[in-house]
């Protein structure tokens, strides 16, 4: 970035709800593996067909007001944004644009020293989603299962995030607050949390703001950074050469690494919005709000302050990406050691839902918890853990497994001492190749410890013993 220009970014975030139901319709809100297989008339715009809102949706969005601190309308009013696209077969998108649900919130950043910066929300809308568009060589498919699943886009203050590093930090703690408050999955990959960034940039002399250029549908944080990084190059040497940017929409080829003009950007008036009369204004009754204020929101910027000096970032947002993971840390600490948690948790965990390719696992804090502690008291060897914890994420009761492992007597140290002396008694030879073959030697007796023990040894004890009873009977041959 050239310090003769000053960026600013504007970011504006569709997230997908986590809701059953489709916004409008009763349409499951999936895309399936086939397509166009959740679909419903109303979805489609067929004559007649008139949209029912889903309540959960509004809940989602009403969680969220509460959450980034919104004034919140007390009228649930919906809107028509008319525009022609062919991923839009109504020919509209129920939306909201006069009365959105939230406005006036903001959300804290912090950054990796634990300061903070807070960013201004404009407002949260409730909204529908558009066809997904399958491109397969000069063809262009629609699967009409995604037409219609509830959104809330969340649009921030176009003057505050003055950097690319700014807006990385806002768009993932963000995506971890939609995560831990149980309203979207945060994965941009498959398209359920999508990115969209105005950016602009000005001369330092300057005082107004330089003309806005939109890229759609950013997926990944790579992305966002190449895309930003590539605009603002662009930007600086179109003005360098006395050149005029011009107000368009782009999106981003991650192939030819460079941001490609789709089209002019649209103004608001093109849109002519009107209210959708198909929808009776919605007042939430005392027992709904009470209701959906019952929800604990669970807050990130205050975890990330609290724990940013004791973690690493990596650390925290592994542990933020994923709400069972926050739960299992809070139950944890700080009754056990940070860094054995947090390796449980980022090695132990998700190296077992990796390593078994888990799709859906099934988190069980209270058995998890009991797993951990097993391990911490040395009561169960690594390998046991691991099958512990898979069979428990396949979404079976290891509540038994945990008792007998509990239950299961160790051998004392004076009983594990008198196993080793009787197994080298038997093997003599293997103190003299201790020297040349340790790890081998090491690995033969811990065999036939386990063997003779019945397992009921900590490896990591055993270890330790027969290391030193080698070194001993070593001493004593010199």
């Amino acid at each position: 970035m050239d310090r003769d220009f000053i960026p600013t970014f504007g970011v504006e975030i569709h997230a997908e709800l986590l809701t059953n139901s489709k916004a409008f319709s009763p349409s499951r809100a999936a895309i399936a593996k086939k397509p166009n297989i959740n679909v419903n008339p109303i979805d489609l715009g067929h004559p007649g067909q008139k949209p029912l809102p889903n309540k959960k949706m509004v809940n989602f969005a009403y969680r969220l007001a509460n959450t980034l601190k919104m004034q919140i309308d007390p009228i649930i009013l919906f809107d028509r944004k008319n525009y022609f696209y062919p991923d839009l077969a109504k020919g509209y998108q129920i939306t909201q644009f006069y009365n959105p649900i939230g406005r006036n919130g903001f959300f804290e950043i912090v950054k990796s020293d634990g300061t903070t910066k807070k960013i201004n929300i404009l407002q949260i809308q409730m909204e529908e989603d558009t066809a997904k568009q399958i491109i397969k060589g000069s063809k262009t498919f629609l699967d009409f299962s995604r037409a219609g699943i509830p959104l809330i886009e969340i649009i921030s203050n176009f003057e505050e995030l003055s950097s690319i590093e700014e807006v990385l930090l806002y768009v993932k703690q963000l995506r971890e607050q939609l995560i831990q408050i149980e309203i979207n999955d945060g994965k941009l990959f498959k398209g359920s949390l999508r990115i969209d960034i105005n950016v602009s940039i000005r001369e330092n002399k300057k005082s107004d703001y330089g003309t806005r250029v939109e890229i759609k549908n950013l997926n990944s944080f790579a992305n966002i950074k190449a895309a930003l990084e590539y605009e603002i190059n662009l930007q600086e040497l179109t003005l360098k050469n006395n050149q005029i940017i011009n107000m368009v929409t782009k999106r981003w080829d991650e192939k030819e690494l460079k941001a490609i003009t789709m089209r002019d950007k649209t103004a608001q008036k093109n849109y002519n919005f009107f209210q959708e009369q198909n929808i009776n204004p919605i007042k939430l009754d005392k027992e709904t709000i009470e209701s959906f204020n019952n929800y604990e929101i669970f807050f990130v910027p205050e975890f990330r302050k609290k724990y940013s000096k004791l973690l690493k970032q990596d650390q925290l947002e592994l542990i933020l990406e994923n709400k069972n993971f926050t739960q299992l840390f809070l139950r944890l600490f700080p009754d056990f050691d940070l860094n054995k948690i947090v390796g449980f948790i980022t090695s132990t965990i998700i190296g077992v839902v990796k390593k078994d390719n888990i799709e859906n696992p099934k988190y069980d804090l209270e058995l998890l918890a009991a797993c951990f502690e097993l391990l911490f008291m040395n009561k169960v060897t690594k390998k046991e853990i691991n099958h512990l914890i898979k069979t428990s994420l396949l979404g079976e009761d290891i509540t038994d497994l945990i008792k007998q492992a509990n239950d299961k007597k160790q051998l004392s140290e004076v009983e594990i001492k008198h196993l080793i002396n009787k197994i080298f008694m038997n093997n003599e030879e293997l103190i003299n190749q201790f020297n040349t073959r340790p790890e081998r030697v090491l690995k033969t007796i811990m065999g036939q410890l386990m063997k003779e023990s019945k397992g009921k040894i900590n490896p990591k004890d055993a270890n330790k013993l027969v290391s030193k009873f080698i070194s001993e009977k070593q001493n004593d041959k010199d």
